[in-house]
């Protein structure tokens, strides 16, 4: 059972990525940035250097979000999952960091899903 953020983020990445290849493409790209002959390499293509930055930090930050939110909503029964959108549990954690409150994070998640609901019937009337 993990323990922390870092090593939720590591079972996260591991239960997406079960044949390895994002974890070899990412460790690859973060060789290929941090020394100078592979910036070099970088140069000479389209592929400069800041997008790979920007991708890795983006990949980063999504399983950073996909860690926190199931340390701390999933202890109050809310387990995300694939079809939880991300930005919803992102707003959650921005509440949660500005306002110090699980309770209000947890009225950004009631509301999504009763906007999810709304959303589900709507589609199924319709269809």
């Amino acid at each position: 059972m993990p323990r922390s953020e870092v090593e939720l983020m590591a079972d996260i990445l591991s239960r997406y990525d079960q044949d390895g290849n994002l974890r070899e493409m990412v460790a690859g790209f973060e060789a290929l940035i941090g020394n100078p002959l592979g910036r070099l390499i970088l140069s000479m293509t389209p592929v400069k250097v800041p997008q790979v930055k920007d991708l890795l930090e983006q990949q980063r930050r999504l399983l950073l979000s996909g860690a926190r939110s199931v340390l701390l909503f999933a202890p109050r029964g809310w387990a995300p999952c694939g079809l939880t959108p991300q930005s919803m549990l992102e707003e959650a954690l921005e509440v949660y960091d500005r306002a110090g409150s699980i309770d209000e994070a947890e009225v950004v998640l009631v509301k999504a899903g009763i906007r999810a609901a709304i959303s589900l019937v709507l589609r199924d009337a319709t269809a």
